[in-house]
């Protein structure tokens, strides 16, 4: 075996192993890419550099990261700004990087178990911690275990998507059926029960649809809906942090539309939307420049006497689009219609979860700003070297 093939393998095993630990540290998520990427160049991968381009999710996010070093050019920020706002979207170039590591369908299929893992871990956590909190704790637990209560949520409503997909797909497989249906019931109950975060609700709730939708006919997705509904109004009248987050997000948006009252969470990021869409309205061709929000929102906000100041606005869409116009906007809409279009070639489970992946970023970057903020971001990236690695393959068969 030559030392370009040890390398290689060495990819392999970190880029699996990375899926393990996105859920769990950000340092280790960090440290392992940065192995995955000196591995890269030591196994030969730069030198297929434009076999890899050839992946059409590949070109979108380098299309979007190029943007956003075009904006440096004329960014009113910093260059020390301008340079921490592209770091911040470094994960889009990991993807180019992940790709020849996942060559293989058994490889894929390892990265999804390696998360799923994770997730099981995280679980576990999240209960025990429940269970028997730590002083510091008792009174101020929000259900996560290694991440903040966005994020864990987030990631805990994607597994569970992933669990209950695999389940009907190995339902001749009874024992390891009851086995997920089980886990998944487990993890609905740390969502809905023990997690305090909006995010995962949202998306559990989209991504079931979008399960009902793939998996059954158009009558039994309508009887579920109707599940759906009365599940909803049942967890809303009993306590916990689920009614509790429902009924602040209602209060909350009803004072700031009567009375512009932004001393809320919800009110803060609905003023933060509209302000930002202001600032994309000023320049909306080109925008502002990379790492110019914090300084233009800092901007209008004395203008127009604003209490409060941000450098998130807790949407992909305006934070690109302040940055980089519609240019960067197109780019990015551009880089989830590929998720969306090409899943379509993908094996029938693949491609169920994939547009999961696909939904999950459509609708992510609408509450959230997902590709800049670091595990949401690595994450959607990560599973789109998953799924859609498969792409290059395919190709390679095509023209032989």
């Amino acid at each position: 075996m030559t030392w370009s093939e040890k390398a290689h393998q060495a990819g392999v095993f970190l880029t699996i192993a990375l899926g393990f630990v996105i859920s769990l540290s950000t340092s280790l998520t960090d440290l392992l890419a940065i192995l995955i990427l000196t591995l890269w160049f030591l196994a030969g991968h730069h030198k297929t550099f434009m076999d890899q381009v050839g992946n059409p999710l590949v070109r979108a996010s380098l299309l979007l990261f190029l943007i956003f070093i075009l904006a440096t050019t004329y960014t009113p920020a910093s260059f020390a700004e301008a340079g921490k706002t592209l770091k911040k979207y470094r994960e889009l170039l990991y993807l180019i990087v992940f790709i020849p590591f996942l060559s293989k369908e058994q490889y894929r299929t390892w990265a999804q178990c390696a998360f799923g893992l994770s997730m099981v871990v995280t679980l576990i956590v999240s209960f025990y911690t429940l269970l028997f909190p730590p002083e510091n704790l008792a009174h101020d637990f929000t259900g996560s275990a290694f991440k903040d209560r966005i994020n864990h949520s987030f990631l805990l409503a994607v597994f569970l998507f992933g669990v209950i997909t695999y389940a009907f797909a190995n339902r001749l497989n009874k024992r390891y059926m009851i086995g997920l249906i089980l886990l998944f019931i487990l993890g609905m109950v740390n969502l809905f029960f023990v997690a305090d975060g909006r995010t995962g609700y949202v998306l559990f709730y989209l991504l079931f649809i979008l399960f009902l939708a793939q998996q059954f006919k158009w009558r039994f997705t309508i009887y579920g809906l109707l599940v759906i509904l009365i599940f909803n109004f049942a967890l809303i009248s009993i306590p916990g942090p689920y009614q509790h987050r429902v009924y602040e997000t209602v209060d909350n948006s009803l004072e700031y539309f009567r009375k512009g009252d932004s001393e809320t969470s919800t009110g803060l990021r609905l003023e933060f939307m509209v302000n930002s869409y202001h600032l994309l309205s000023e320049r909306p061709v080109f925008g502002h420049g990379t790492g110019s929000f914090k300084r233009q929102y800092s901007k209008l906000a004395e203008i127009k006497n604003l209490k409060h100041k941000t450098v998130n606005p807790h949407n992909e869409y305006l934070m690109t689009g302040v940055q980089t116009g519609l240019l960067g906007l197109g780019a990015l809409l551009y880089f989830i219609f590929c998720q969306f279009k090409y899943s379509f070639r993908l094996s029938p489970v693949n491609k169920n979860l994939a547009l999961g992946l696909a939904t999950i970023t459509a609708v992510g970057c609408l509450g959230n700003s997902i590709l800049l903020d670091h595990t949401p971001g690595v994450f959607v990236i990560y599973f789109t070297a998953v799924f859609f690695s498969a792409l290059n393959i395919s190709e390679k068969t095509n023209h032989t």
